[in-house]
């Protein structure tokens, strides 16, 4: 019987239900849904609505979703038969489904049909078989005829299906492992018969278009060869050289044509032979198709022969499980430790909960507390700026030189002296820190003896409510501890800049100690010239009393000068003493807070190395799970890898993930960098604003103030020589 009119038959008995769509090509059926419909009315009451319902019907182009639609309208044919009808065909060509959304039209129409055969089977031994029946006797005699064969067909195959499962059903294992070897022997003969073909193909290949670059290149020499015979005719008269020469050309023109005429024979040749491979190509491609589904029906049974076992498999579990549950009941101590590890854990909460509320809770008393020491830096920086205006006011009014000279002195030796006692100081305050550190040392052993105390089992014991209150107050012994450790930072930061301040300024003051020792040569320069001066006029007239009045108010203005000197000498003296001191404290709170700084340094590089450990495992148990994976990879068939889909989504995971642990890890360097980027600015920052505030208010006094010094001086020694020339002048007058 031929499987068209078979298809075409059993077409024309479906269209006889009510359906809303005709059936016309197997394109209508792939879908799954006309043979469902086809059910419903044959048995509504076990082929539901809600059984419908389930089947997908928007599959457009996707086989996926078509092939499952099938497989469901199958189990529910094999469940109805082995239900209802009490006629297991569990064996009849259910392996074929598979076959129906390939493009092959044979196996499509193979499938299709096996398939509507079953579905007649239901409709001929359902409750309403006389309906259908009738309907059947209805249509014309062919399609009768056709449908009783199908029928009779599928009534045979299950009769011999059930005698070859009474018979054979202790040989039937070896016997599929035997087929299932065979064909994948035959599977592997062919495959390599079909590569050893297409290598031949591709020589054959090769083989003609090397002759056709021989025939080209012959035509070329052809022609070429009658271009000469052409000018040799018309450079030549002589009739038995033009004869001769025609003959050895037309001798050379029969031997290319003959080369010419072979080289097509071997064409024609290598043609059929590529033809007749190609045949045979297609010929092997069947072979594997139908080995293929000679191998999935084994496969199928196979399948069901480990489902079974693993049944077996699954009733030994629950049964040991069952004697494991009543080993469980008796180990009822270590519920009580898992207990105990809950409370451990909920106290720990709730000392997390109380540090983010403190946390919370620091906020607006460090504002306050910042506002402030801006504040008193403030007043500090006017203090000294007033200091600084007082002390440029009385430079510029003393007079004696040599006495600052040796005062300046003074102060040098006594300030190297000083100098020396704050390195003497610097050592004894390194002492002092070791000492602060073995003090801290044993704090931390006091935390480790109060977590001890903790975690101990004694405490079990006592009541929740006294355990709650000795574990909020170990937690808020932890949060002072941490408060005292922030202010200290705080604190170092800016006794830090207040230090760095305070060395620019000693170094201002230096730098004024070399102006000042400059102004004292210039004005030891005047001071010669003045006496020289009064030296020649006690000379030239002692009695005249201009000069003694010039004298002495000159004398009087040196007096006024040293005396201002003087006051200027002790206020100068005064300020440097408590800058020193000022200095000396700095140090000493700098150096605690430098102690106490790398301490929190080597605690945050310790958490920093623990951190990358973690990080190195993870990416040690990461490389171990990808190397299994690409042995799982390598087990499976490489000519098959193509087509795994699920394969090629477990690399696709795995690339993805790769690059999602790069992303973290260099993420992670980034936020590193840009912390300790932060901390250099805000430092940098810190250090600049002083360096500028003092900068503007030094520019700001000094611009206020009028007239320097020097300045002064030189109008003194320009009016005293105005009134000597003037005297000179008189005298010469009075003695002409």
């Amino acid at each position: 019987m031929d499987r068209q009119t078979l298809f075409e038959c059993l077409v024309a008995w479906i269209n006889t239900f009510d359906l809303n769509t005709k059936c016309e090509n197997v394109d209508d059926l792939r879908d799954g849904l006309v043979i469902a419909k086809c059910l419903n009315s044959i048995d509504p009451s076990y082929f539901t609505n809600d059984w419908i319902s389930s089947i997908k019907i928007d599959t457009n182009d996707n086989w996926r979703l078509k092939l499952v639609n099938l497989k469901i309208i199958s189990k529910k044919i094999i469940d109805y038969y082995s239900e209802i009808l009490n006629n297991p065909i569990s064996d009849f060509e259910i392996s074929n489904l598979n076959l129906i959304e390939t493009n092959n039209e044979v196996m499509n129409i193979d499938a299709i049909n096996h398939l509507l055969q079953l579905v007649l089977g239901c409709a001929v031994n359902c409750e309403r078989k006389n309906d259908f029946i009738q309907i059947i006797m209805e249509m014309s005699e062919n399609t009768q005829h056709v449908i009783k064969i199908a029928i009779q067909d599928l009534m045979s195959k299950d009769k011999n299906m059930n005698i070859v499962k009474n018979s054979n059903s202790m040989s039937f294992d070896d016997d599929v492992n035997y087929q299932l070897k065979k064909s994948m022997n035959e599977i592997n003969r062919l495959n390599e018969l079909k590569d050893d073909i297409e290598q031949k193909c591709k020589c054959l290949d090769k083989q003609v278009s090397e002759l056709q670059e021989e025939k080209m290149a012959m035509l070329s020499e052809i022609e070429k060869l009658k271009d000469k015979l052409q000018r040799e005719d018309s450079f030549r008269n002589d009739p038995t050289n033009d004869h001769n020469m025609n003959l050895k050309l037309q001798q050379s023109i029969k031997t290319l044509q003959e080369d010419l005429y072979r080289l097509d024979s071997e064409k024609e040749k290598f043609k059929l032979l590529f033809e007749e491979a190609k045949n045979e190509k297609e010929m092997l491609m069947n072979r594997c198709i139908k080995y293929e589904q000679l191998a999935k029906e084994h496969q199928a049974l196979k399948d069901e022969i480990d489902v079974l076992k693993h049944t077996s498999e699954k009733v030994e579990k629950l049964e040991s499980s069952i004697e494991t549950y009543k080993i469980k009941l008796e180990e009822m101590g270590d519920l009580k430790r898992q207990l105990r590890a809950l409370e451990e854990t909920n106290s720990e909460n709730l000392g997390k909960v109380f540090q983010l509320e403190d946390e919370v809770k620091k906020v607006n008393p460090l504002k306050s507390q910042i506002e402030m020491y801006k504040k008193q830096i403030q007043e500090l920086h006017e203090q000294i700026l007033q200091g600084q205006m007082n002390q440029k006011k009385l430079e510029y009014e003393y007079k004696s030189v040599e006495e600052k000279y040796d005062l300046v002195l003074k102060e040098k030796e006594r300030i190297q002296n000083e100098f020396d006692q704050i390195k003497q100081d610097y050592e004894q305050l390194n002492i002092n820190a070791q000492v602060m550190e073995q003090s801290k040392i044993m704090d931390i052993s006091h935390d480790q003896m109060m977590d001890g105390l903790f975690s101990s089992v004694e405490l079990v014991n006592i009541p929740s409510e006294i355990k709650e209150k000795i574990i909020r107050l170990y937690h808020e012994n932890k949060l002072l501890k941490n408060k005292q450790n922030d202010l200290i930072d705080e604190r170092l930061i800016l006794i830090q800049s207040q230090y760095e301040d305070e060395k620019q300024r000693t170094n201002d003051l230096q730098a004024k100690l070399s102006n000042i020792q400059k102004e004292k040569i210039e004005l030891d320069c005047q001071l010669n010239d003045l006496r020289k001066k009064e030296t020649d006029l006690l000379n030239q007239k002692q009695n005249t009393s201009q000069n003694d009045q010039l004298l002495k108010s000159k004398d009087d203005q040196i007096n006024d000068l040293k005396s201002k000197l003087n006051q200027i000498q002790s206020q100068f003296d005064t300020e440097v003493r408590k800058s020193e001191g000022t200095i000396k404290k700095f140090e000493d709170i700098v150096k605690n807070l430098n102690a106490e700084k790398d301490e929190i340094k080597d605690q945050k590089d310790k958490e920093i190395q623990t951190k990358e450990k973690e990080i190195n495992d993870l990416n040690e148990k990461y490389r171990v799970y990808l190397e299994k994976a690409k042995i799982v990879i390598k087990s499976l068939d490489p000519r098959n890898s193509n087509g795994n889909t699920e394969v090629q989504y477990l690399k696709n995971q795995l690339v993805e993930k790769e690059k999602q642990i790069k992303q973290l890890m260099k993420e992670n360097e980034r936020i590193r960098n840009s912390r300790e980027q932060e901390e250099q600015l805000i430092a940098s920052a810190w250090y600049k604003l002083g360096a500028n505030l003092n900068r503007r208010t030094t520019d700001e006094r000094i611009s206020a103030v009028g007239n320097s010094f020097l300045s002064q001086q030189r109008s003194l020694a320009s009016t005293s020589m105005n009134s000597n020339r003037r005297i000179t002048g008189t005298q010469n007058v009075n003695q002409n």
